[in-house]
């Protein structure tokens, strides 16, 4: 039962799936199609702590972390060529929430919502077929900045004793995620490297070499968390 000041701890797994897409266009060659993607759909693993300061109301905080999906599309390169490439993200993330309960003792129903602050990277992994194809695999790795989003989520709650439950929480998450650098990591077989590229806002005549116009990747995911609560003091 939630209780006015008192204190609980919990850990929480599930999926999330893609929500507040962005479009990629897969091109074969012979077949044309768009693929809806979010970098941040995928498994959702995650510690938090909730304090009670009233019977119906309290303040919760969320360490989450992300294993994106990953995300394959197609794309033509040089006559005879066909470049296959693969996205995939990940996401450290804080979340500080308001928690709002109806404090049952038997099913107890809780709605969270707050802002969502994220670390991401995500690396695009490319290889290519075809009777011109270079060979090995060309890994770009891109990171820097800070994703934020908004979270909120509708939980239900049962007792498995006196101060352990077990939630279900179906979860929203909508955020959005500008790199602030590209990184070659790896690249085809006797290729050299690429430079480091940085994103900027703006550029202009006077911009760095090797600086580009920055863009936003879609980190938003809708799914279901299960997950276990110890109630530690009250």
């Amino acid at each position: 039962m939630a209780q006015a000041h008192s204190i609980d701890l919990g850990v929480n797994v599930g999926y999330g799936f893609t929500a507040g897409p962005q479009t990629l266009v897969s091109n074969t060659g012979s077949t044309v199609s768009a693929i809806p993607y979010s970098l941040g759909a995928g498994v959702d693993a995650g510690l938090n702590f909730k304090y009670m300061a009233t019977t119906h109301m309290g303040i919760g905080l969320s360490l989450n972390y992300v294993a994106g999906n990953q995300v394959s599309y197609t794309e033509l390169g040089n006559p005879g060529v066909v470049i296959n490439r693969v996205y995939q993200g990940n996401l450290f993330s804080i979340i500080p929430d308001l928690v709002i309960t109806t404090n049952n003792p038997g099913l107890n129903i809780y709605g969270k919502f707050g802002p969502d602050l994220g670390v991401a990277s995500f690396t695009q992994t490319s290889t290519q077929s075809g009777n011109r194809a270079e060979a090995g695999t060309n890994i770009d790795t891109y990171s820097g900045g800070v994703a934020v989003g908004l979270y909120s989520a509708l939980g239900f709650s049962y007792p498995l004793g006196d101060r352990v439950r077990i939630n279900l929480e179906l979860f929203g998450t909508m955020m959005s995620y500008a790199p602030m650098q590209r990184v070659n990591t790896q690249t085809y077989d006797g290729d050299q490297k690429s430079p480091t590229i940085t994103y900027a806002s703006s550029i202009d005549n006077t911009t760095a070499a090797d600086t580009e116009l920055k863009s936003w990747y879609p980190f938003s995911s809708a799914g279901v968390m299960i997950g276990v609560s110890i109630n530690i003091a009250r």
